[in-house]
């Protein structure tokens, strides 16, 4: 009687933690409420839980973020693949002509091919093998994505869009072409790969910004920085994927961003070409950032 005079309650417990004073008072609620109606259980079931909702949902059902892990880790994969198989295949391509011109071997390729032929087909079979490095990496996905089943917790019915595989080709291809074209005249002019690290770090930056942006680009994939990246040249072959693995994008949008980075190819292009010459590609001049951009140019 004493708590319906003062609506007080003394707990007392046998096993005291000084470092706690978490305390289960729920079968002592429950115990107060039963007595206080009478001894009613089922009004006191009504009253401790008035609601007994129960809810069916028509949508297609997406299992939670902790038995899902591979569609939380899908879009960073499919952009961090791109973005490897982008910068692998364009290092390789600097750091071979930069060598092969240092051990004098391309002196002796002189004799039979020109230097754009040179270039050109050291251009294309690096991008063979990038786009073979890329076809293996996304059938790795697609195959763990349609057979992986519950052994992986991979939700029934996930697979990858055929849309974005062949986006990421096309993104892969011209992506590859922006930077590998550069990268392979910065090895024209160089003596010695360690020459161009510094040069090759500015050249890949656009393409690490839109990495670094992949968070922004995955929350907020319909804003208006997220739209700019995805369609700049230097940066949309990571962004545009990113943009592609989280949200549904207008066609135009890719397409756009696909005609932007042909468009950019052909300029580089014509700009380097001027670069891709017996007398540059064998002189043992020094390297510099102001000598890459000056020849680039046109000034030296």
């Amino acid at each position: 009687m004493g708590y319906l005079r003062s609506g007080d309650v003394t707990y007392i417990t046998s096993n005291y933690n000084p470092l706690t004073d978490n305390v289960n008072i729920r079968s002592l609620e429950w115990l107060l409420m039963y007595n206080l109606l009478d001894a009613d259980a089922k009004l006191a079931s009504s009253i401790w839980q008035p609601l007994d909702v129960e809810v069916t949902s028509l949508a297609p059902q997406i299992e939670s973020a902790e038995e899902s892990w591979f569609i939380e880790l899908f879009p960073t994969l499919m952009v961090l693949i791109l973005y490897m198989v982008i910068l692998i295949p364009a290092g390789i391509l600097v750091t071979s002509v930069t060598d092969e011109k240092k051990n004098r071997v391309m002196e002796v390729l002189m004799f039979s091919i020109s230097p754009k032929q040179l270039l050109t087909g050291k251009i294309m079979a690096l991008g063979i093998l990038g786009l073979l490095e890329a076809a293996v990496w996304i059938g790795v996905m697609w195959f763990v994505a349609g057979f992986g089943g519950q052994a992986l917790a991979i939700p029934e019915g996930f697979t990858i869009p055929t849309s974005l595989i062949l986006w990421s080709f096309v993104f892969f291809l011209l992506g590859y072409g922006i930077y590998g074209i550069q990268l392979a005249a910065v090895g024209a002019l160089a003596s010695d790969v360690k020459e161009t690290r510094s040069v090759s770090l500015l050249i890949m930056a656009p393409m690490i910004l839109g990495y670094m942006f992949m968070i922004l680009i995955f929350e907020s994939p319909n804003n208006p920085v997220s739209i700019t990246l995805s369609l700049f040249p230097l940066t949309s072959p990571i962004a545009m994927i990113a943009r592609l693995v989280v949200t549904d994008v207008p066609f135009w949008q890719p397409a756009l961003a696909a005609l932007l980075l042909v468009v950019s190819v052909i300029f580089i292009l014509r700009l380097t070409a001027r670069m891709f010459r017996a007398q540059i590609l064998l002189s043992g001049q020094p390297f510099s950032v102001q000598t890459y951009y000056r020849t680039l140019l046109g000034q030296a």
